[in-house]
């Protein structure tokens, strides 16, 4: 059984593949040479291997949820500094 969807909370299009008692998510980006430059540089993967890898998209999400919180961190911090 194979279903077409949108993936709401980041718009990617995906596909679902139902095999008797799991489903299988595959992406489908269109992305540039540019953006497969910059995911190597930052997470030292490509977005073929990202959309067809499990784990390595774990992964990728985890350390860009990481960087995101520290972000945060510094922003709050700053801030604090600034509105003395």
């Amino acid at each position: 059984m194979i279903e077409a969807g949108v993936n709401i909370n980041c718009s990617k299009t995906f596909l679902k593949q139902r095999r008797d008692w799991f489903i299988i998510n595959r992406i489908r980006l269109n992305y540039t040479g540019e953006m497969e430059k910059a995911m190597h540089q930052a997470h030292g993967i490509g977005y073929e291997d990202y959309c067809r890898k499990f784990k390595e998209r774990l992964r990728v999400e985890k350390t860009r949820e990481q960087e995101y919180k520290q972000g945060r961190m510094i922003v709050a911090q700053f801030d604090r500094k600034v509105h003395f």
